[in-house]
């Protein structure tokens, strides 16, 4: 392993573009765990500290949160069938943020620029395919699920992108193309007064007395939000200084909202410690991202998928570098 790499297993496989290499590990949930620069090296997406773990290093007993978050290494995931919160939705488990991120998948292709991979989910009949490929300096992910069971399937689906790393070694800004932000209702903001679960046009979110710019998180910040009125599915995060960014669009009829996730080190508690540096650009069929029983009870924002049917989406990332 390379000391410089903590979070690299073996099997990762690895994609290259002229412009940008990316690692990604069908072994953990088809994670892509890096987005970087060829010319210089620099990273978009942000590590864990405890570098992802393989499934047999889970402490005995461990939940179903504990299982998810110790196998991820950072970056990207893939949610489905669920968002959030381990939960029991009309007689069936669903795990936290779902078994996709979970299992290992299987390889079906690699070449330089492509990879495809496949998983059929044990807790409920969907055959679910990914396809990666880098062209310049974009990342493009596709995704279809099929439902091959005899009855419709409920679900929550979308990507868990958390961008971080060198994006993170400066301020940044973000850009939405978002009427709407609905801050999360039961989320520790770290002592700021944000109102949990109001709304306001974004960038602002109300405070007790005033209103907070979530587009240029500060040090310190501990946040979760919803990106509920999108015109586009498009949000940049870029340096102030102008030496790096990322844009991620998105197809916005499969995914209509996106989760804001910012911690710059606000979360003193497990698992992070103060130790998380991570801006989460998550596109999503649903919301909140409390498990897909609390999303039937509240936005009813679920995904209903009939027998023998297929739906497709598509993610990409830019990655933007000056010089």
């Amino acid at each position: 392993m390379d000391p410089r790499e903590p979070w690299r297993r073996p099997g990762d496989l690895l994609l290259r573009s002229a412009a940008v290499e990316v690692v990604v590990a069908p072994a953990r949930g088809c994670e892509i765990v890096a987005i970087r620069s060829r010319a210089s090296g620099r990273d978009v997406l942000w590590k864990s500290p405890w570098g992802g773990r393989p499934s047999e290093w889970m402490p005995p007993g461990a939940d179903a949160t504990e299982a998810w978050v110790g196998r991820m290494a950072g970056g990207w995931q893939p949610l489905l069938p669920n968002i959030g919160d381990a939960c029991t939705h009309r007689g069936l488990r669903y795990p936290f943020h779902g078994e996709a991120a979970l299992a290992p998948w299987r390889v079906l292709g690699h070449e330089r620029e492509r990879l495809d991979c496949a998983l059929e989910l044990l807790g409920l009949p969907l055959s679910v395919r990914r396809t990666m490929t880098t062209t310049g300096r974009v990342l493009r992910v596709e995704e279809s699920v099929r439902n091959t069971g005899t009855g419709a399937v409920e679900l929550a689906w979308g990507q868990h992108v958390g961008l971080g790393g060198d994006l993170l070694g400066g301020p940044v800004r973000i850009a939405a193309a978002c009427r709407r932000v609905v801050l999360d209702d039961r989320h520790d903001t770290a002592g700021e007064p944000l109102l949990a679960g109001t709304d306001g046009a974004w960038p602002l979110a109300p405070l007790a007395d005033g209103a907070c710019d979530l587009s240029q998180p500060p040090d310190g910040a501990s946040r979760l939000a919803y990106l509920v009125e999108l015109s586009a599915g498009e949000v940049s995060v870029a340096r102030l200084d102008g030496t790096l960014g990322a844009a991620l669009r998105w197809d916005l009829d499969a995914y209509p909202y996106a989760v804001l996730w910012q911690e710059l080190g606000g979360a003193a508690g497990w698992p992070l410690f103060g130790r998380g540096r991570v801006v989460g650009i998550e596109p999503v069929s649903s919301w909140p991202a409390h498990g897909i029983a609390k999303i039937a009870a509240t936005t009813a924002t679920q995904r209903v998928l009939a027998a023998g049917a297929e739906a497709e989406a598509w993610v990409e990332l830019e990655l933007l570098e000056a010089g």
